[in-house]
């Protein structure tokens, strides 16, 4: 069995580190960042099985910078709002439902059932 070289990107979320393989599309977790990549290794090599993948180049790993235009206040608020407007729309898909059962037909594709 031939050994190949992959690309594992991690993260920290609350109390856990999750690992990801680019190349694979494979993703797992651990609650250090050695069982996160251990298990995403794991979790690759069984997709790998499955799923073969033509051996390409290295993948070229980079970063860059993002300029933030929202504070975490703004961004809480912003998403307050989104809420608030699917949360008018969701009200008003409702009212518009039970105005209008006939709308909603036998398959509930919005057409009127002809079956007799």
């Amino acid at each position: 069995m031939k050994t190949r070289s992959f690309t594992a990107v991690a993260h920290k979320e609350q109390d856990i580190w999750v690992a990801e393989c680019p190349e694979a599309g494979t993703v797992s977790q651990g609650y250090t960042l050695e069982e996160a990549v251990e298990n995403l290794k794991e979790a690759t090599e069984l997709y790998l099985e499955e799923f073969p993948l033509p051996e390409v180049g290295r993948s070229l790993v980079t970063t860059f910078e993002v300029q933030s235009v929202y504070t975490e206040t703004s961004f809480r608020e912003r998403n307050d709002r989104s809420a608030e407007t699917f949360g008018i729309y969701s009200d008003k898909i409702k009212r518009q439902s039970r105005g209008a059962p006939e709308a909603h037909g036998r398959g509930g594709c919005g057409l009127r059932s002809s079956v007799t």
